[in-house]
């Protein structure tokens, strides 16, 4: 049972999926920027077989029990992103959006609970695809 001071779950949750620690080096730098990243979880695919890495990720996602869930991938075609398509294929509160990035997930921690699923991965795909910018160039 939740006390009055415990905040409500929020109405999507997020599973962060890398190789290495990228994952939690995102979650880190997002809570330092947004603050609260509780709903938002990281799994590694260290030391894990691609039928492994699909359990953890079918685990986690079961585990976050929201009204939907988004897995972020660092890599489209990678070991990550096809484990993650395996665990979650047949889920329609699931969906798999690759190229995560720091500006994405700070915009999913802060509107999260403004968003059904589907909006919230076309507003995603737009926050991705917006922070990739050159800055400076030599000329």
């Amino acid at each position: 049972m939740k006390s009055e001071s415990t905040p409500p779950s929020p109405r999507l949750a997020g599973v962060i999926v890398t190789h290495a620690r990228l994952g939690e080096a995102l979650r880190e730098a997002a809570s330092r920027v947004a603050g609260d990243v509780a709903g938002v979880e990281t799994v590694s695919n260290d030391g894990l077989g691609p039928q492994e890495l699909a359990r953890r990720v079918r685990s986690v996602v079961d585990e976050l029990s929201a009204e939907g869930c988004i897995v972020f991938v660092d890599s489209r075609g990678s070991s990550c992103a096809t484990s993650c398509l395996d665990a979650v294929r047949e889920d329609e509160r699931v969906r798999v959006v690759s190229g995560v990035n720091l500006p994405m997930l700070v915009d999913f921690v802060l509107r999260r609970n403004d968003h059904d699923l589907d909006a919230m991965v076309e507003r995603l795909l737009q926050r991705g695809r917006s922070s990739v910018q050159l800055l400076k160039g030599a000329r």
